[in-house]
């Protein structure tokens, strides 16, 4: 059996899966609860318990709703990351305008969960690395579009105290 490299490769080869017991990585260091079991430390394994039930609950109704219109996971398919990103700016102004006709947030949460899936398959290699058509030439203006000031127009007014005149100058 080859070597895994995440508990997912079980999951996503059934061709090459190893035992549960191989992929089960454990830490060094462990935890003691007061009943006195142990358990490895769950430091960097994220916190699912955190996660909004709310943003459970809504997402998941609208998963349901995708699910009976175009087939249960077909979102996991992989889509373009622009056309993902189109309909979450999308939502987001719908939702920016007070739009009730849809769950607009839930949308949103979609579309994020949609990139992020897309991805990890790409470096996985389970998704084509095509699906990532973003535009790398927008990392260049970014930082100034963000971190610019505003651009109002300057006037300063100058005046000469030798003769009295006053003025100003655009700037």
């Amino acid at each position: 059996m080859r070597e895994s490299n995440t508990l997912s490769d079980y999951f996503q080869d059934p061709i090459n899966r190893v035992s549960r017991e191989e992929a089960m990585r454990h830490g060094n260091e462990k935890t003691e609860f007061e009943t006195g079991a142990h358990r490895d430390t769950d430091e960097g394994k994220g916190k699912p318990s955190l996660i909004s039930p709310v943003l459970i609950h809504r997402l998941g109704v609208l998963l349901s709703k995708g699910a009976k219109h175009y087939g249960a996971d077909n979102w996991t398919k992989g889509m373009p990351f622009r056309r993902t990103l189109d309909s979450i700016v999308r939502h987001t102004f719908l939702e920016l305008a007070g739009d009730t006709a849809e769950d607009h947030a839930a949308a949103i949460a979609f579309g994020a969960m949609c990139l992020m899936h897309f991805q990890e398959g790409i470096k996985s290699g389970s998704l084509p690395a095509s699906l990532d058509d973003r535009n790398p030439g927008l990392k260049k203006i970014l930082p100034s579009i963000l971190t610019s000031p505003p651009s109002e127009p300057r006037i300063e007014i100058r005046a000469c105290f030798a003769c009295g005149r006053a003025g100003y100058e655009p700037r």
